[in-house]
Parts: C-alpha cells; structure tokens; sequence
C-alpha cells in the first residue's frame, strides 16, 4: 500500500500512517483479507469501472429511491443493532436553526452533518454505519427531498477488511456516488488510478468546497479516520502549522533546518527513511518527523504509541520539544505549545482548524450559509446515536465568523475558535458522546 516511489505530495506522509497501521494490525491480530498482487491486475481496473458505472446509473434515479436504498442497505449490515433516531428535539431545531439561515441571507444554506468515528473492531464495529444511516436521516427530515453526499474512505487503508472484489466495487461506485477519498491514489495500478483519478485524497476538499458553495447536503467523520491515524494526519500537522507561523520572524527555513539537523534523532531520521524525506520543504521534512516518531514505538515494535494512546510522551514528546526549538521559540511559548499539543492529542476527534478555516472562506466568504449538525455515538452500555447542538454561520466579515446555535445563543469568532468551541460541545475527549 505504500508508495513505490516519492510523490513530493503529502501521500508520503500517509505511509507513515499506513506502515504504522500494519504494525498494529499485524501485532493485534486484527482480522483482514489477504489480497495478491493477481487479484488485483484481474479484478481491480475492472470492478473500479463497474462500480463507476453504476454510481452514474444511480444518479439517474429519484433521489427518494436511492435514500431508501440508501437505508435499507445500512439496516440490512447493522441488523438488530440499529439505534432509534434521536427525539430529543435538536432535529426540529436543526431544521428550524436552517429555516432561519436562509430567511436572514436570502441564500439556500449549506448543510453538512458532522459525525463521530465509531470503532472499526469489536463489538461496536457497525457504528459507522449507524453513524451513516442517522446522518442520511437526519438531512433528509431537515431538508426534504435531497441526494445526500457521503465524504468517504475508498482506499486499500480503509477497506482492508473485505474481498479485492468488495473494495474494488465499492471504490468505484462510493467514490463517484459520493465523496471518495483515495489516499494510496498514487499507489494504484495505471488501470485503476484512471478508473478512481476523481477520488484521490487531493482532489476532496475541492470537491467538498463546490458542492457545499452550492448549497448542498454532507456528512462527513470529523475525525477522518480512527484515533491513532487522525492525530498523525491532522493533530500533529495542525500543531505544526500554528508553530511555525508563531515562530520568530527571523527564523528562516534555513536556520530550522540548521538547527534541526544538529538534534541526533533527526540527523537519523533523515539518514534511515530517505523515503519520507521531501526534497525541498523543510517543513515537510519536520512533519515526517514528528509523525513518525508519534508512532515510532508501534513501527520498531516496542508497543503502543502515542499515536495509539493520545500520550505525549517518548521519542513524540522529544520530537515536538526538538521542532520548537528549530523554530527558535523562547522557553514560555514552547511550554504553551507543548500543552496545546498534549491536549488536543489526548482528544479522539480533532478540532480540523485547517477545515472549518477552508469552508469559512471558500463557501461562507462567498455568501453561502452553512448548518452544521452534530451526529454523535457513544457506547456506554448498548450504546447509541445521538444529535449535538446545530449551529448556523450566517456571515464572515474580516475572518470573524457570525453564528447561532440552535438555542439561539450568538457566537463571533475566527474559523479556529469555532472549531475548538464545536468540538468541545460534541465531542468528549475520549469518546463520541456530547455533553
């Protein structure tokens, strides 16, 4: 699943992520389907084309067909554990939050239903398709008749699990249908990387951004993926981009490097994993590093990560010490923004500054109001499926936000604040469930 040859794209960054989690899977004894490289030449390129053709086919069907397809397809996998949909009056106020929204800006809103990761193991492994089936519900009873748009995995990462037909099928026919996401885009066989070329990881956000511009209708996983790949993908670069832009001001990319090349561990970094070394950005080169040793403990076999763990400590916790340093920052700031990172990496779902800051300008910006809904599980006891608290951007003047709540209680703030107050609302540190 890795890539064969560097990309200088961020997809060398994901098989840091994609090594570490075949470590865990292979130490764990994580059920997974073994898939030869034949299989793949003679099922793959082909089923990605059906099921290519198939989403089209689906798209020519009533939207009200394909949303009790939609449905019954979910219940038939989650069977008799399916939740009951929540009745605690969020919903109506979800809906009356929308009405709002577009009576006030004279623009059809926005809405994106913003869900929990569920567990991919274990008992509570078809979560995510309760998570699903509930979003699905929950923007057709707020918005009526509509097609709503999943943002999901497709790849080999995500979908290591089932058969090479299974995956090939659902890449082709989730990744066109919906919003698939291809991480190993770069990976794939000629045949299939044509087949799949809309789907790879870059080409989302845009995909993303036009249709919510257009004032459709999404769920998405906040979180992008389960604990211990979300705080490599997003935490640790996140961190790393407020950083550096508090670095001092005459810190340039040549002294970081400088500085960072004088730490032993990075020296070595570079010198054993030239694969995951970018050429050019000293900043990639910096983020390599501190996502490899977030999980260096799982890849060296020596047991949990932080990654794993959401504990800031060991060669993690050395490596962020070491970037603060490259960046020149005095003692005080690279005390704050240790904590900050302690922080955030002790939390399951992230707060995606980088994707509330996205969606502030390239769709609020332009006039587009968005709604956002929380669908959230928790498995205490039984457990379930539950809404948070809606929220509504109405207008963004300046890069202040303007919004409301469902209870009609008024925020101001930049795209950083929303996303750190949101998911503090909805998203408990260590599990799914709101407050």
């Amino acid at each position: 699943m890795s890539p064969e040859g560097k990309t200088g794209t961020a997809e060398d960054l994901s098989s840091i992520i994609i090594r570490a989690d075949e470590r865990r899977v292979a130490r764990d004894g994580l059920p997974v389907q073994v898939k030869s490289a034949f299989q793949r030449v003679l099922l793959e390129a082909l089923l990605n084309l059906v099921g290519r053709g198939l989403s089209f086919a689906a798209r020519a069907i009533p939207a009200s067909w394909m949303f009790q397809a939609h449905d019954a397809g979910l219940r038939g996998l989650v069977g008799s554990s399916q939740h009951p949909f929540d009745r605690s009056g969020r919903l109506e106020r979800a809906a009356d939050l929308l009405r709002q929204a577009e009576a006030e800006t004279g623009m059809r809103a926005a809405i994106l239903a913003i869900i929990s990761h569920g567990p991919v193991h274990g008992r509570f492994a078809y979560m995510n398709l309760e998570l699903v089936r509930h979003a699905g519900w929950v923007l057709r009873q707020m918005r009526g008749a509509c097609r709503p748009r999943l943002v999901i995995a497709v790849d080999p990462f995500a979908l290591d699990t089932v058969s090479v037909a299974e995956e090939a099928l659902y890449a082709g026919f989730m990744g066109h249908y919906h919003l698939g996401i291809d991480r190993a885009a770069f990976s794939r066989g000629a045949l299939s990387s044509l087949a799949l070329r809309c789907t790879a990881w870059h080409r989302m956000p845009f995909r993303l951004l036009k249709g919510l511009s257009a004032g459709g209708e999404f769920a998405m996983a906040l979180a992008g993926g389960v604990p211990a790949t979300t705080r490599g993908r997003y935490v640790v670069r996140e961190w790393l981009c407020r950083m550096r832009k508090e670095r001092p001001s005459a810190s340039e990319p040549s002294d970081v490097l400088a500085r960072l090349r004088r730490i032993p561990a990075f020296h070595g970094f570079e010198e054993a994993h030239p694969e995951w070394i970018h050429p050019r950005s000293v900043w990639r080169r910096m983020e390599a590093w501190l996502m490899a040793s977030l999980e260096e403990p799982c890849l060296s076999d020596r047991g949990p990560s932080s990654a794993e763990t959401g504990i800031l400590d060991g060669p993690a916790k050395a490596a962020a010490r070491g970037c603060l340093e490259a960046f020149g920052s005095a003692e005080e700031p690279r005390a704050r923004g240790l904590a900050a990172l302690e922080e955030e990496l002790s939390r399951e779902t992230p707060y995606r500054e980088r994707f509330f800051r996205l969606v502030a300008s390239r769709v609020l910006g332009r006039g587009r109001p968005v709604v956002f809904v929380p669908v959230i599980h928790h498995t205490d006891g039984e457990g379930g499926v539950a809404l948070g608290d809606p929220w509504a951007w109405l207008s963004l003047g300046r890069g202040t936000i303007s919004a409301r709540d469902g209870t009609g209680r008024e925020w101001q703030g930049s795209a950083a604040g929303f996303g750190t107050l949101f998911g503090r609302e909805n998203f408990s540190a260590n599990a799914g469930r709101p407050r």
